[in-house]
């Protein structure tokens, strides 16, 4: 089985500009996430996402198919630019023996 992975990024800023009744240009949208001008109109073309599928297809191929769920941990931390306090990093994301992906919070 070979995935094809699609980034649904085109819709939900379809969805941001209809609620906030204004347009985001690619470089409005580069500039506030940090990505090239470029990826984000190839992101908008709808784009595949060769990186994720590539990940998928390794992982089922090697006999441990994992899902996007898997590849991905989303943590939700205070903005701290302004607070005067120290900022944590995310060190690199490991894959137990069990298959669990994981990454600690380091000072």
């Amino acid at each position: 089985m070979k995935h094809i992975v699609k980034l649904n990024i085109y819709q939900a800023i379809n969805r941001l500009e209809g609620e906030n009744q204004r347009r985001y240009s690619d470089n409005e949208i580069a500039r506030l996430t940090g990505l090239h001008r470029h990826t984000v109109a190839l992101i908008r073309k709808g784009r595949d996402d060769k990186l994720l599928a590539g990940l998928l297809n390794f992982f089922a191929s090697e006999g441990m198919p994992v899902t996007i769920a898997d590849l991905f941990s989303v943590t939700t931390v205070p903005d701290l630019a302004n607070t005067g306090q120290a900022s944590a990093t995310l060190a690199p994301a490991t894959l137990s023996a069990t298959g669990k992906l994981s990454n600690t919070v380091s000072d």
